[in-house]
């Protein structure tokens, strides 16, 4: 059985527990070899020291066969609330001073259901775990979901490559700019800095005043008028020609002029594009999942999904070159696999936006069905005499 105790070095032990209660580090191979100083126990055990990445990548990913402890289900669940919160944004940035130096951090936005999750889970979290918090549950859960928090946060914005800060040329960095790569880099340790303090208290009555406010500001529907380059241009036409103007209709926040969608986005995709905006969906495309199945999104999916949705494109073309014996026969399989697929998609879903586009499409596949079946067959015309 897997145990897992967070300790206040932003490390882990673990250990197996064997049948008769014997601690030890088993066969484990994560981490590294180390021995664990168990009050309860009175002496130290042979463990493994996980780092905090690790440990992320473990609550994953459990290693196969073995149970998880009390402990490890508690680790693991703290990890997922603090992956869970990452994907909703409840996170902020963070300029600490800490025993001599300067560090920059994604704080933990703790909002009333992830105070109450914690809380939940610090009553259910076994004594031992709290001896490195001198007993204290509550200072362990959340000292494990803080570090998680900022160590996933940072990890997601490396992996895509994304930087906060930009130098410039001449001069030395200032404080933000320090501060902002700080929020990207491996490490929360920032170089040396007068101005710091300064910027530690701008931060922070930044931050107390949009944690005070939470927006219920609904989205609104406005017309937008732009200018379109034309691509064309007519034979004969030498001069480029002015520039179309088109009018869209967009989606606009009510209390922030930045925050705008074009409508269009959310019909071209069909009903996919809006399950990005439900917390179940983004949330595991965030953890490279398929929400309500068991897929992971890997290229082996990814290769198959496009030979899927490939047919519905070319049919487009392919109406008009094949033959009509052949365009008929096509039109009718393709039709009816995809009207399959689709009504076996909508089993145990509840969103009545799915169902009502997947009976929309399954309206239009039968009748693209039913007009290729009943196609004439193709009229000879007699010689002439």
């Amino acid at each position: 059985m897997l145990e897992l105790l967070w300790q206040q070095d932003a490390t882990a032990y673990a250990l197996l527990r064997d049948d008769d209660g014997t601690l030890s580090a088993g066969h484990l191979h994560v981490g590294m070899p180390a021995v664990a100083d168990l009050a309860h126990l009175g002496r130290g055990a042979t463990a493994r020291r996980v780092a905090l990445r690790e440990l992320i990548v473990l609550a994953e990913r459990p290693p196969a066969g073995i149970t998880l402890g009390d402990s490890a289900r508690a680790t693991f669940t703290v990890v997922g609330l603090a992956r869970r919160s990452v994907a909703e944004g409840l996170v902020h940035p963070q300029l600490q001073y800490d025993h001599g130096h300067w560090l920059a951090f994604w704080g933990a936005t703790l909002d009333g259901s992830v105070q109450a999750t914690l809380a939940e889970i610090a009553t259910a979290l076994p004594p031992v775990c709290a001896d490195p918090f001198d007993g204290d549950r509550d200072a362990a859960v959340h000292d494990l979901y803080t570090c998680a928090v900022d160590q996933i946060a940072r990890d997601r914005l490396r992996s895509a490559g994304l930087q906060l800060g930009r130098r410039v040329r001449r001069g030395n960095p200032t404080a933000l700019t320090h501060f902002l790569e700080g929020l990207t880099a491996p490490e929360p340790l920032l170089p040396r800095h007068s101005g710091y303090p300064a910027l530690e208290r701008r931060l922070s009555e930044w931050v107390d005043a949009g944690l005070g406010r939470r927006s219920v500001a609904p989205w609104l529907l406005s017309l937008r008028l732009d200018e379109r380059p034309v691509t064309t241009v007519a034979a004969g036409e030498e001069a480029v020609p002015p520039p179309a103007l088109v009018l869209e209709l967009w989606l606009q926040a009510a209390d922030d002029p930045t925050l705008s969608l074009p409508a269009s986005l959310l019909w071209s995709g069909g009903d996919d594009i809006f399950g990005f905006l439900r917390a179940d969906v983004l949330n595991a495309a965030l953890d490279g999942k398929v929400a309500t199945t068991g897929f992971t999104v890997n290229q082996v999916f990814l290769t198959f999904t496009l030979i899927y949705i490939l047919p519905a494109a070319l049919m487009v073309v392919l109406t008009l070159l094949l033959t009509p014996r052949v365009n008929r026969i096509a039109n009718i399989v393709v039709s009816l696999v995809y009207l399959i697929t689709i009504i076996g998609l909508c089993i145990g879903e509840t969103w009545v936006y799915y169902l009502l586009a997947s009976l929309i499409e399954v309206i239009l596949l039968v009748a693209i069905a039913r007009t290729a079946w009943k196609w004439p067959p193709p009229q000879i015309a007699p010689p002439l005499p």
